[in-house]
């Protein structure tokens, strides 16, 4: 009797440890498309000088086939785009001049983007104004709506 009772113990915890994920894979995982991706990001773009820090506002658009940095400091497009799911709830969004080799790292400007996050955050980050710039994170959140024109 009591060797019934443990193997009907031991048969119950087995099949409780049967249900659980071994980490490999987790079917409950959302699966994020590019175009959820698409939409505005706002955050601020901190540019230093020599003494002094000035903190601008800014908007991160990233379209189908666009990205557009929006603020008052130096705003700019780029019509030359590549998407990169790096399978681990971020994106890397490089952005390209034309012409240019969309197979390498771009020189210019790249996005990462926090799809673990509710609302999704981007953070960019602008190669050649690399140690006097710093972007934080952005939340995606209403539409641009040319808010730093003029």
């Amino acid at each position: 009797m009591k060797k019934l009772f443990i193997l009907a113990a031991l048969a119950a915890v087995l099949v409780g440890f049967s249900g659980c994920s071994n980490g490999t894979s987790d079917d409950n995982t959302p699966t994020v498309k590019q175009s959820d991706l698409y939409g505005a990001y706002w955050g601020s773009l901190e540019v230093k000088t020599p003494g002094e820090v000035h903190i601008k506002k800014m908007c991160i658009e990233i379209q189908e086939n666009s990205v557009a940095l929006h603020n008052n400091v130096m705003p700019y497009s780029y019509k030359v785009i590549t998407f990169t799911d790096n399978k681990d709830g971020t994106w890397l969004i490089g952005c390209y001049n034309e012409g240019e080799d969309t197979t390498k790292p771009s020189k210019h400007v790249c996005v990462t983007v926090d799809t673990t996050k509710s609302p999704f955050s981007c953070k960019p980050y602008i190669v050649p104004m690399a140690g006097f710039t710093d972007c934080g994170d952005c939340i995606k959140g209403k539409p641009y709506d040319n808010e730093f024109i003029g």
